[in-house]
């Protein structure tokens, strides 16, 4: 897949879950804009085996991050009750306590589709110009 690092995020709002438990409506990357660099990750579930220690991860770097001007935003398509249940789960059973950076919920998928769709896309492109060019050199 194509790298996305220092691409556009998708405009979207959403419901999101930030300093570890405040629900908000809305949520936007605007508010970043001309501000601070984003660091916008997605991961599949909340209260999975995989995704705890990455999260809990650039939760332990935030402060070097804060230090960069750079926000962490985490995205998934869990509802942000999921997002506030796992943000209240002690590390020691499988939660994420003390994640203090906003979780988007993305119930909809349509941020995952979108940037899925521009991935595919970019991807067709490149296998297009690989196939011409292999073509050309065949």
């Amino acid at each position: 897949m194509s790298v996305l690092v220092g691409k556009k995020a998708p405009h979207f709002e959403a419901d999101a879950v930030v300093n570890g438990g405040d629900f908000v409506e809305n949520f936007s990357l605007k508010q970043y804009i001309g501000k601070k660099e984003v660091i916008l990750f997605f991961y599949p579930l909340d209260f999975t085996f995989v995704c705890p220690t990455e999260i809990i991860a650039f939760q332990d770097k935030l402060i070097e991050f804060e230090i960069r001007n750079v926000a962490v935003v985490g995205c998934s398509v869990d509802s942000k009750f999921s997002h506030w249940a796992w943000l209240n789960t002690e590390r020691k059973h499988g939660g994420i306590k003390g994640v203090k950076f906003p979780l988007v919920s993305d119930l909809s998928t349509m941020m995952f589709w979108q940037e899925f769709l521009i991935m595919m896309i970019r991807e067709m492109q490149l296998f297009q110009v690989n196939q011409l060019h292999i073509a050309v050199c065949s």
